[in-house]
């Protein structure tokens, strides 16, 4: 018997919730879930939505190997979600690539976002030079910032 595919559409430290498609409106399916998986050691709660076909559980522990309790429990098998919740830096990362690509576009290619923020940089930095204000660690501060975001879009995304 295949198990039905399931994807975690959000997680956090203490929640995951986990959709499985082809069982919505199945609301004898998952009360059979909620009765195996509540008996499991390490989740706290755990609530089902047969309307939405989803799961909610709450755990106890960080670490927690929902992919083989669900196989061994034969309730189902879960996929790459398409629904991962992805960092912060790699959405700021893909709209400064949007970003960058619109400023391309505008300038014929002839400034893209590292060379604003490059020129800004600079314009800053002489102006404090003007003021008199020749340690500025705040420029520091955004300088690595940027170069951090920079560095991001060009790494590959990593999947959970």
């Amino acid at each position: 018997m295949e198990l039905p595919e399931a994807n975690i559409c959000h997680r956090t430290s203490e929640r995951i919730r986990v959709r499985i498609p082809s069982k919505k409106g199945d609301a004898l399916y998952f009360d059979a879930v909620v009765k195996t998986l509540a008996q499991s050691p390490g989740i706290l709660h755990i609530e089902a939505n047969p309307l939405t076909g989803s799961v909610l559980i709450v755990l106890q522990k960080k670490e927690f190997d929902l992919q083989g309790l669900a196989r061994g429990k034969k309730l189902f098998a879960l996929k790459d979600s398409p629904w991962r919740s992805k960092p912060f830096y790699e959405a700021l990362s893909r709209s400064i690539q949007h970003w960058n690509l619109q400023m391309k576009d505008f300038t014929g290619g002839g400034l893209d976002f590292t060379g604003l923020t490059f020129l800004l940089l600079i314009i800053i930095g002489l102006f404090q030079l003007m003021e008199g204000n020749v340690m500025v660690p705040a420029i520091t501060a955004f300088w690595y910032a940027t170069s951090l975001i920079m560095e991001a879009r060009l790494q590959p995304a990593v999947t959970a």
